[in-house]
């Protein structure tokens, strides 16, 4: 059995844990955190205690809407 990735479906390896994003974006963590918090910046839960993994497409969406336009 094949599976078919979609365009609106991430692949397994486009999930980010807060550290990653926030190394990728090099930011820091809490900035991420509150922005989930707040609703800004999707992100899903994966077990119990609450750890947190993000989209490449849903950090890229994020950015773009907190781009500055000059």
């Amino acid at each position: 059995m094949v599976l078919m990735q979609t365009q609106t479906e991430p692949a397994i390896t486009d999930w980010l844990t807060i550290p990653e994003a926030a190394a990728l974006l090099r930011t820091g963590k809490r900035s991420l955190y509150r922005a989930v918090k707040r609703g800004d910046l999707r992100a899903a839960e994966v077990n119990e205690r609450g750890d947190l993994r993000i989209a490449r497409t849903w950090l890229t969406d994020w950015l773009e809407r907190r781009a500055v336009r000059t």
